[in-house]
């Protein structure tokens, strides 16, 4: 079964960054087909305005905007309007553990992020040194230099993420136990679906993680699995070409019918009308 298409960070430059930038004179080439990376995306809106996609949420994005997309996530750009905006990609191995623990908690609430005049104009002197030194990175000397440039445009993201997460009203130890959850997860979303499951291996009640998860996402454990499951299956369906029952069996079902049911209760349409309302 094809899989969904993923650019590599290691196929678009040598130094485990690439950049891009718009500006209003140029026109802006939409990427509309979902696609994975293998590298994190952080991206600037200065001026204008453009919409993206993100895992099937649309959002659109204007002057003081800024989104972070993490390895693994479906995205797409739509259409932009004299956008001026600016965006880097960063091997995964270029960013820190806990530069990972803060972009994890933002996945929890993946909304775009709106930064303070001095943060604006911090990531704009940013890009613009970086865009200078990434055009002329011919030896690994002047490659650090642009990683450690990349490292700073990371910096000031984080400190913006950072900013958003002390704003949230949910206690700090329930978004520890959904991060932990959530990591497990992703590790064990094709094997195990019993939130009493993951609550032991959190070593909690069954209770006490519904608890928490439904305070940082509104959805019981049992419903978050759920929703993960079809996300999933809607990466499948968007660009692959396996049938209903490969793309169920893919995901650890037996039953395709029982999938077809779970899709349909959750994303509101059947699998089959999910693809072609996304392909065409």
């Amino acid at each position: 079964m094809a899989t969904l298409p993923v650019h590599g960070a290691a196929k678009l430059s040598d130094c485990g960054i690439f950049l891009r930038e718009a500006v209003p004179s140029l026109p802006c080439e939409a990427v509309e087909y979902p696609h994975r990376d293998d590298y994190y995306l952080f991206g600037v809106v200065y001026g204008g305005s453009c919409t993206v996609c993100v895992d099937f949420q649309e959002y659109e994005l204007t002057g003081g905007d800024v989104v972070c997309v993490l390895p693994g996530q479906a995205h797409a750009f739509l259409q932009a309007e004299n956008l001026s905006a600016s965006l880097l990609g960063m091997d995964a191995l270029l960013v820190g553990g806990s530069d990972r623990s803060v972009i994890d908690e933002y996945a929890l609430a993946p909304v775009p992020l709106r930064v303070d005049v001095w943060q604006r104009h911090e990531l704009g002197a940013l890009f613009s040194l970086l865009s200078d030194r990434y055009a002329e990175a011919g030896d690994e000397s002047s490659r650090e230099v642009v990683r450690r440039l990349a490292g700073a445009v990371a910096a000031v993201v984080m400190e913006a993420v950072r900013q958003a997460a002390r704003l949230r009203p949910q206690p700090r130890r329930y978004v520890d136990i959904m991060l932990r959850f959530r990591k497990l997860l992703q590790a064990g979303l094709r094997e195990y679906r019993s939130p009493a499951r993951y609550a032991a291996a959190l070593h909690i009640s069954e209770p006490y993680l519904n608890e928490a998860v439904r305070a940082v996402t509104g959805m019981s454990a049992g419903k978050y699995i759920r929703s993960e499951i079809v996300l999933e299956a809607k990466r499948l369906l968007c660009h692959t070409d396996g049938s209903v029952k490969e793309i169920a069996g893919e995901l650890g079902f037996g039953d395709c019918t029982y999938f077809s049911r779970l899709f349909a209760r959750t994303a509101g349409m059947s699998p089959a009308l999910f693809r072609a309302k996304y392909r065409g």
